[in-house]
């Protein structure tokens, strides 16, 4: 995948183009702590989390795409958007009813949820809406036997995909396999992008999700179906791993004293 990183007051990218909004967005923050990617099928969003002053903004159940992601300068937090869903104005031709987003309003989507806020005024779509778009009988991803459901949940202030990773455990799971999970996900969020997985109630005793959180966004059926591609697409690569860690009558005795150091080549990848 090419991806290459912008300057926040780039000389080289188009007035009023994709980048230079980008840009923008990048410049309005502290200097030096905000960066922008730009990849053939994502834009990248880059915060340095050391530098924020609620980052709960990344984590689970929180309203919008930001997550934690860990690479070999330290922690951030990162928002991966479909860059065909926005529309870049300097191109030609560029249509404002092509089904696309404003990049204005995307970003403007990603600052307010940066900073914990959602429109007052915004509401999830219909549920007529939600079930036309995604048919209740296409939410089943299912690889190698394990079969898991996605739910869509709706209510009044949020809009969220949700999957199960690994189901609520019976009994306490063993420190390094808690340990071990929490690696998985750490991986899985900085390789596919959207899509957030953790612990539903912080530990390692509530099971694992992994959800995409569109609360506040635009309405727009293919950010939505974009959504739910992603985060098929990380169940099928994580939940069989998960499912075996978690298992306490699986003996993984040989790797209960591994040190699980995650890698730093990994690329981000996502819904085609």
């Amino acid at each position: 995948m090419e991806c290459v990183s912008i300057a926040p007051l780039s000389m080289h990218t188009a007035p009023g183009g994709l980048e230079s909004r980008c840009a923008r967005w990048a410049a309005d923050g502290c200097a030096g702590r905000r960066r922008v990617r730009l990849g053939s099928p994502w834009v990248h969003l880059l915060v340095e989390a050391g530098h924020m002053d609620d980052p709960r903004c990344a984590l689970l159940g929180a309203p919008g795409l930001w997550k934690h992601v860990d690479s070999a300068t330290g922690r951030n937090l990162a928002w991966d958007m479909p860059r065909w869903i926005m529309r870049d104005p300097a191109q030609p031709g560029c249509e404002e009813d092509d089904g696309r987003l404003d990049v204005d309003v995307c970003l403007g989507w990603a600052e307010s949820c940066l900073a914990g806020t959602v429109d007052p005024a915004w509401r999830p779509p219909a549920s007529d809406w939600i079930d036309e778009t995604l048919p209740p009988r296409r939410r089943t991803v299912q690889r190698n036997g394990l079969v898991r459901r996605v739910t869509v949940s709706g209510a009044a202030s949020r809009l969220a995909l949700r999957c199960p990773v690994v189901p609520r455990a019976d009994s306490r799971i063993e420190g390094w396999r808690v340990a071990a999970l929490e690696q998985l996900a750490a991986d899985a969020m900085r390789i596919w992008a959207m899509v957030r997985i953790g612990f539903e109630g912080g530990d390692g005793n509530s099971g694992m999700v992994a959800e995409v959180d569109l609360t506040g966004a635009p309405l727009n059926e293919g950010l939505f179906l974009a959504a739910f591609e992603a985060l098929c697409e990380a169940i099928a690569a994580v939940a069989e791993t998960g499912e075996l860690l978690a298992n306490p009558q699986v003996d993984l005795q040989s790797l209960s004293g591994c040190w699980f150091e995650p890698p730093t080549n990994q690329q981000t990848k996502g819904a085609q």
